[in-house]
């Protein structure tokens, strides 16, 4: 493992919840080590709930029976069967190493942002393609979805979310608080002022508005 220079052990954990606190906080990560058995939620809740924050999930499992139940039941990537092999471990990670250099740089593995909702207390998965605004306060942030009559509550900051949005062409920038969706987008007027297809409007700051043009001309807005 030392030679991939490119991987790096980010922390362990003693259970799912404390893995999930640590990816709302720190965002995703390439890959996640899982046992299947484990007090509280155990692997296959975990995959359920983290399988969308990583490159590579692996299951660690003792029985050989594990193998047939995880490819049918669970969406992971990988398995390896105790007691670990580190020669196994790092052939499976220079592959991953291998692909990661084969990834233009920004680009994400998953269209689908995992939060957790801070009104309902649910984590939730969100399609990018259905989030029309970001607007952040603070230390939170309040998503309005097209597939939701109501807004998700985040916990997080405006650089921790264009972090994990880094690579994905149709979001932009238009003050130091909101990002929007060029499905959000109604129409905009010459002055700049962006108006939503469900009602409402916001002007786009005069720092953003360079950016904002060239967005314009990509996507045939204006």
């Amino acid at each position: 493992m030392q030679r991939l220079a490119r991987l790096t052990l980010t922390a362990a954990f003693s259970s799912t919840d404390e893995a999930l606190a640590y990816i709302d906080a720190h965002g995703n990560v390439d890959v996640i080590f899982c046992d299947i058995l484990m007090p509280g939620k155990d692997g296959y809740e975990a995959n359920r709930l983290l399988g969308g924050c990583c490159n590579l999930f692996v299951f660690l499992t003792q029985k050989e029976t594990h193998g047939e139940e995880i490819f049918t039941t669970a969406s992971m990537v990988h398995y390896l069967r105790k007691p670990i092999d580190v020669a196994a471990v790092s052939l499976l990670l220079e592959q991953l190493d291998q692909e990661d250099r084969k990834t233009p740089e920004g680009a994400i593995s998953t269209d689908v942002l995992f939060v957790h909702d801070r009104i309902s207390k649910n984590r939730i998965s969100v399609d990018l393609r259905d989030i029309l605004k970001i607007s952040f306060s603070d230390k939170y942030g309040l998503i309005v979805a097209a597939d939701r009559q109501d807004r998700l509550l985040i916990q997080g900051t405006m650089s921790k979310v264009l972090q994990r949005l880094r690579g994905v062409g149709w979001f932009i920038r238009i003050n130091q608080n909101t990002i929007i969706s060029r499905y959000a987008i109604k129409e905009v007027d010459p002055q700049l002022v962006v108006y939503f297809k469900w009602g409402g409007y916001e002007a786009v700051k005069r720092t953003y508005q360079p950016l904002f043009r060239e967005f314009m001309k990509q996507h045939g807005l204006g």
